[in-house]
């Protein structure tokens, strides 16, 4: 039995321990909490420290654009010390680039990358350079770090051909370039949803020149050259053995180039050989990127700005310079060229001496080819197809 003092030490030990475990309890908390405190802030931190950055989006800011194939000037053409229409192709990221990067894009489309020859000898120039060079079929392009866009040069040349492969909505001759963005090789980049692809059309500038002609007494024999020359020099010239002088299978033709030089053009009808006293000519002026006396003449159009004369047997000259036309000496016509657009063009004049006839006929503007439109294959027959029946 317990006595009542016992008793109570017993009770004042117990309360003892009971205090002491509560008091460790409260330190061990107290240092847990200081403990929690210094790590929950810096688990804070660390959770909340910077997230990777997303990719830079990359796109062509235009997905196509047209530029003539020249500037009107001598400068188009390719020369040893340059030459040509430079060209930006701008590309836009979505935000600055974090790190370099480098980007593969194809390169397609119909203009030459290089000269190609077809299966009948023929050779074509290249069309544009790529960064001062051919371009490659896939090329690489290279982004600094904090770049907010990027840029792809072209160098568009004139190529003095008359190129009519694409047509466009707008009767425009055209070649295309086309750029598609491919794939990302390194670096923080990804390729956009749209405008991944751009397309520079090139657009055939060339001012096209036909001349046609019907002999009115049914003597259907006759043949007439046309001749363009500026400061004495031939420009072109059109001179095929051939009596069919009609716009469907015959007639003659030539372009001057959009690059060739600013200054007054002569042209010339000689009435090569024939029987027929009473010889109507024509000749129709097509220009689809540029004017003819401040108006377009597009060569898919239905009409022309158009120009006649006539022929007898006293103007025949059957000269012999078949290089120079250095004996095809006067000029039935004139017109002065700026840039690509042609002014001041004169109605023929016949000249009195070997092509003769006493009055000039006035332009007929705005003459129908509903019957006559010239399609791709005419013009490629009265055009291109004229180098291999030049005269000899």
């Amino acid at each position: 039995m317990i006595e009542p003092l016992q008793s109570e030490l017993l009770f004042q030990f117990i309360t003892f321990i009971e205090l002491y475990n509560l008091t460790v309890l409260l330190i061990m908390r107290s240092r847990l909490s200081r403990v929690l405190l210094f790590i929950t802030p810096l688990v804070i931190v660390m959770s909340c420290g910077k997230d990777e950055d997303p990719p830079s989006g990359i796109s062509f800011e235009l997905v196509s654009e047209n530029i003539n194939e020249s500037d009107g000037t001598v400068a188009s053409f390719q020369t040893t010390s340059g030459g040509g229409i430079e060209k930006k192709i701008k590309i836009v990221f979505d935000r600055p680039m974090a790190e370099n990067a480098v980007i593969n894009y194809t390169v397609t489309g119909t203009a030459n990358k290089k000269s190609v020859t077809d299966s009948n000898g023929n050779t074509s120039g290249y069309d544009y350079y790529l960064d001062g060079r051919n371009a490659k079929d896939t090329e690489t392009l290279v982004i600094n770090k904090g770049d907010t866009e990027a840029y792809i040069t072209l160098t568009i040349f004139e190529d003095g051909e008359f190129e009519v492969d694409t047509e466009d909505a707008s009767g425009n001759y055209i070649e295309t370039v086309v750029l598609t963005l491919s794939s990302v090789v390194s670096g923080p980049a990804a390729l956009a949803t749209d405008n991944l692809t751009y397309t520079l059309n090139i657009v055939e500038d060339d001012a096209l020149f036909v001349l046609s002609w019907e002999a009115l007494d049914s003597k259907n024999d006759v043949d007439i050259d046309f001749v363009a020359k500026t400061g004495g020099v031939v420009a072109n010239a059109s001179a095929s053995e051939s009596i069919d002088g009609t716009l469907a299978s015959g007639g003659e033709g030539f372009f001057l180039p959009g690059g060739y030089p600013a200054g007054t053009y002569n042209f010339s009808y000689p009435y090569y050989s024939g029987t027929s006293d009473n010889v109507k000519f024509t000749v129709y002026m097509l220009n689809t990127a540029g004017t003819l006396n401040g108006k377009s003449y597009p060569y898919s159009g239905s009409t022309a700005l158009s120009f006649s004369g006539v022929y007898k047997q006293v103007n025949i000259h059957k000269y012999t310079d078949f290089d120079n036309f250095t004996d095809v000496t006067y000029s039935a016509q004139t017109l002065v060229k700026s840039g690509i657009n042609y002014t001041t063009i004169s109605s023929i004049t016949v000249p009195a001496s070997s092509s003769r006839n006493a009055s000039s006929v006035p332009a007929l503007e705005g003459i129908s080819l509903s019957n006559l439109k010239l399609n791709k294959e005419q013009i490629r027959k009265l055009i291109l197809d004229k180098t291999a029946m030049h005269r000899k």
